[in-house]
């Protein structure tokens, strides 16, 4: 995708506004948020770039373990649809 001025369009903006403005969320936020940018990031027009914001992205997702995931049934951007999916997942695993 190319600029006005010839140039690569950069949309990091597009990325990180959302981001940014969800910084101060509820620690129950955050999975899905994270998954979110996760997401954008692999979209990214520039692959090179896409896969180097996703692989340093993945560094800081260390946190993320069976315990906090469940937060998100607290989170009210999770839709009942996927609530009950996951609901459904527990009940399935062995353990």
């Amino acid at each position: 995708m190319a600029s006005p001025t010839g140039g690569e369009s950069i949309c990091h903006k597009s990325v990180f506004d959302n981001t940014c403005l969800k910084v101060q969320l509820p620690a129950y936020f955050v999975p899905q948020h994270d998954l979110a940018l996760l997401c954008a990031l692999s979209e990214y027009p520039n692959t090179e770039i896409a896969k180097a914001a996703t692989t340093a992205f993945a560094h800081h997702l260390w946190y993320l373990c069976e315990i906090l995931i469940a937060f998100a049934f607290f989170d009210d951007d999770v839709t009942t649809q996927e609530k009950c999916l996951m609901v459904v997942a527990l009940q399935e695993v062995k353990g």
